[in-house]
């Protein structure tokens, strides 16, 4: 019947999702060749000052991902698209890290 092939189609749709998100990736670590983002190594952005204050409003907190012992994290989008999260160092003199 027609139920049997709709629930045959969605079975295999369901099966080729489990292996591409759980299998083929567990396969890969198994076989050495983990998924990585080496690539990026080579990508080098440069941004003004005035275009991460405009891209995150002023470090506004509406922006804020969130903070921790060093500093704060702020989402933005620069005006090429590229969605981006900025660090603000806040280290605290005790920390002993030099400028």
């Amino acid at each position: 019947s027609s139920l049997d092939g709709a629930m045959a189609a969605a079975f295999a749709e369901f099966l080729e999702r489990w292996k591409t998100t759980w299998i083929d990736p567990a396969l890969n670590y198994i076989e050495g060749r983990p998924k990585t983002d080496s690539h990026l190594n080579e990508a080098s952005n440069e941004y003004s000052e005035e275009e991460i204050k405009a891209s995150t409003k002023n470090f506004d907190r509406s922006c804020m991902l969130g903070s921790g012992t060093f500093g704060s994290v702020y989402r933005g989008t620069m005006y090429d698209g590229t969605e981006v999260a900025i660090k603000v160092l806040n280290v605290p003199e005790e920390a002993g890290f030099e400028e």
